[in-house]
């Protein structure tokens, strides 16, 4: 129940409306919505052409800017510039710079074994020379996967030196050494050539088959130079059915050879069985104890015999342009024992040298006739 007023109350007044501040902002309209899209960014500056080749493209593009692998000249070097090109180039760059390694002297192997080698992990052609000490083989630890690998050792080449990590993936060795050290283990199996380079080994047979007995179902380039002892093909006869190409100069043929001259040569029975060889060099005429000319023209005759099916070349040197020499070249011709040839060679010996020689003429247009190309390398 609502009290009643009394007679002295006052009476209430009603409220008073709050004064309006000078500073007061009128009433503001409602904000109008963001544009959803933003203004569209001024256009960025084309790509080169050069920064969206792929790696690979690069790479054979660099190569270019490369000497081939066979020239030693250091003026041929690739500039240490190229990768310094952009950073697309810097790697491919690096490939090709660090891909093959020259060294020459133990002092210089020695510096580098010592500072170590940034860029051993490209590294695919190693060249030593003048190795002197055993210590210098060291310096293959600093490289992986070497593909190429060529010593020339005045001290006898460890066989240690061969199972290294980084020689697993070799294919191509050339050894210019008088000996190598005897084998304690066998090679690794992942040890297989396929190109294989031996000068000057003095008793190459006795420690030779350890080195290539894994290396058999894959070899199939052979050069064997100032080889002292033709028996060496009677140890490594394994290698000849996947032989490709076989490469001599200066063999020495054993004097069992000169007293059975009728018996076939160690190397004649190599070749017979050499059934995949499509490539024969004979650098020179094979020499025997007494200088025997007829003994030489003889193995000749023997070893194009033992050839009996088709080469697609025959490489000869000079000792082999004379007429006795000539003359079985020419019968084996006629006869085509070798097949008819896509070219033959003389090295150090010139197309005048072979017409001067008596049938020499009637040769070089009995290969003519045949379509196979002469030629001759006048170092």
């Amino acid at each position: 129940m609502a009290r009643a007023r009394g007679r002295d109350e006052p009476e209430a007044a009603p409220p008073k409306a709050a004064p309006s501040s000078p500073l007061a902002l009128p009433p503001q309209s409602p904000t109008p919505p963001t544009p959803s899209h933003s203004p569209p960014s001024p256009p960025s500056a084309p790509r080169s052409p050069i920064s969206i080749l792929s790696p690979e493209l690069i790479s054979h593009i660099l190569t270019f800017t490369s000497p081939p692998s066979s020239s030693s000249s250091s003026s041929l070097r690739p500039s240490p510039r190229l990768s310094l090109v952009c950073r697309a180039w810097r790697d491919p760059a690096a490939r090709l710079l660090w891909r093959r390694l020259v060294l020459r002297g133990s002092t210089n192997i020695q510096r580098l074994i010592t500072s170590g080698n940034p860029g051993g992990y490209y590294v695919k052609e190693v060249e030593l020379y003048g190795v002197g000490n055993q210590k210098d083989f060291e310096v293959l630890k600093l490289c992986e996967g070497v593909e190429r690998l060529t010593i020339a050792a005045v001290v006898d080449v460890p066989t240690s030196v061969f199972s290294m990590p980084s020689l697993s993936a070799l294919e191509s060795l050339t050894l210019q050494c008088s000996a190598l050290s005897p084998f304690y283990s066998p090679l690794p199996p992942s040890f297989r050539l396929s190109s294989l380079t031996l000068r000057g080994l003095i008793k190459p047979h006795v420690l030779l088959r350890p080195l290539l007995i894994s290396s058999i179902p894959t070899l199939t380039h052979l050069t064997l130079a100032s080889i002292p002892d033709s028996h060496i093909f009677l140890q490594i006869r394994e290698l000849a059915p996947n032989l490709v190409s076989l490469s001599l100069d200066s063999l020495v043929v054993t004097n069992d050879i000169e007293s059975h001259p009728t018996l076939p040569s160690p190397l004649s029975q190599f070749l017979n069985t050499a059934t995949s060889l499509t490539h024969l060099t004979l650098n020179s005429s094979f020499s025997f104890s007494d200088d025997d000319d007829a003994a030489s023209t003889a193995e000749l005759d023997r070893v194009l015999a033992a050839v009996g099916h088709p080469l697609q070349s025959l490489s000869l040197g000079e000792g082999h342009v004379d007429e006795d020499h000539l003359a079985v070249l020419l019968e084996h011709v006629l006869m085509e024992t070798l097949g008819r040839l896509d070219w033959i060679a003389w090295t150090y010996a010139g197309r005048s040298e072979v017409l001067d020689v008596p049938g020499g003429a009637y040769l070089l247009l009995q290969l003519d006739r045949n379509g196979t190309e002469v030629r001759f390398f006048e170092l």
